[in-house]
């Protein structure tokens, strides 16, 4: 049987044709072939499931499938109001969240937060508390918000933000001061 070259890949990468590929990463991931019969050539082509020989034993376990968290609350307003110190590269602000419950009783909201420092919070309900941990805070609402009653959090911080929003300065060797937000859905938690 004669096989057509594969495609070219770098010199780094050995030569394989596409449907040994296939069969190969299926294989492995189905578990018909242990992952540690693959030469090192061949595992160096495997995902990281059928490289490590830990296949998921279900299309259901946590490692096999990745959702976007539960959507327990509608956002329906968020108010920042931010202020920026070009000298230090810093940001303090407040951000006000209104919100409802979607389809049960909220006892807890939880809202990213990565490197913020957290100053004074309030919200619209009376019992409520909240914990900052390193990469949330958790409000606690007791008793429990009921499902379609508008509620508020805010939030007073500070932040010298890593990722999300970039100052651009003449110290820095810029022409101009700037600064702009690059937000996206996982880096705006490094700066509100």
């Amino acid at each position: 049987m004669s096989m057509q070259p594969g495609p070219t890949f770098p010199r780094t990468f050995p030569r394989f044709h596409p449907s040994l590929l296939s069969t190969l990463s299926a294989a492995a991931l189905l578990g018909l072939t242990p992952a540690a019969s693959f030469s090192n050539e061949q595992q160096a082509h495997l995902c990281r499931f059928c490289s490590s020989g830990a296949a998921p034993t279900s299309v259901e376990s946590a490692s096999y499938r990745k959702y976007a968290p539960d959507r327990t609350v509608d956002i329906l307003h968020l108010a920042l109001d931010v202020t920026p110190d070009f000298q230090q590269r810093t940001i303090k602000g407040s951000v006000t969240i209104r919100f409802k419950p979607l389809s049960a009783p909220l006892g807890e909201l939880r809202l990213d937060s990565v490197d913020l420092n957290i100053g004074a919070t309030s919200s619209s309900e009376a019992g409520f508390k909240h914990q900052v941990t390193g990469s949330e805070i958790v409000f606690n609402f007791s008793p429990p918000i009921p499902v379609g009653k508008e509620s508020t959090v805010t939030v007073h911080y500070r932040a010298e933000p890593v990722k999300g929003l970039y100052f651009r300065t003449k110290e820095m060797g810029y022409s101009e001061t700037t600064l702009w937000t690059q937000g996206e859905s996982i880096e705006s938690r490094h700066w509100f």
